[in-house]
């Protein structure tokens, strides 16, 4: 059972509520948490307007070049097994990516990043997917 005086706000822990804040693009409601990475976190959202629902991606603004760049990649993807990229919002705090709900994460498609322990360590391997390997050779 985890404790919950270390966790806070969607089931954030204090130190990414304090990154993150309770914050939402405008023109959007957030429903729950779809998942957290190292950079960012993925909003279940509704658009306030016509209740559609959509994967809000929230960069704190210190990780606004890492945003730009997956603004990059997927403006050269074509495929229908991919969560288009709807929309970009910036404000003073954060970049959002707002995408339709559904398909692949792209970074499955991209690399595989396993771990292991070694003397007490945490090593990582990434493992580049077919995927990655295309964008690097079209562009």
């Amino acid at each position: 059972m985890q404790d919950s005086s270390k966790e806070n706000y969607w089931g954030l822990l204090e130190s990414d509520k304090l990154l993150f804040g309770d914050r939402c693009p405008r023109g959007f409601t957030k429903l729950g948490l779809l998942g957290k990475g190292g950079i960012a976190v993925v909003w279940l959202c509704s658009e306030n307007e016509s209740k559609t629902k959509v994967a809000v991606k929230q960069f704190p603004r210190g990780s606004t070049q890492t945003a730009k760049v997956e603004v990059n990649i997927d403006s050269k993807l074509d495929s229908p097994h991919i969560a288009k990229l709807l929309k970009v919002q910036e404000d003073q705090k954060d970049t959002w990516l707002v995408y339709e709900l559904g398909g692949i994460p792209l970074s499955k498609l991209l690399f595989v990043v396993k771990g292991e322990s070694h003397n007490s360590e945490r090593i990582y391997a990434v493992h580049h997917q077919h995927f990655y390997k295309a964008l690097n050779t079209n562009t």
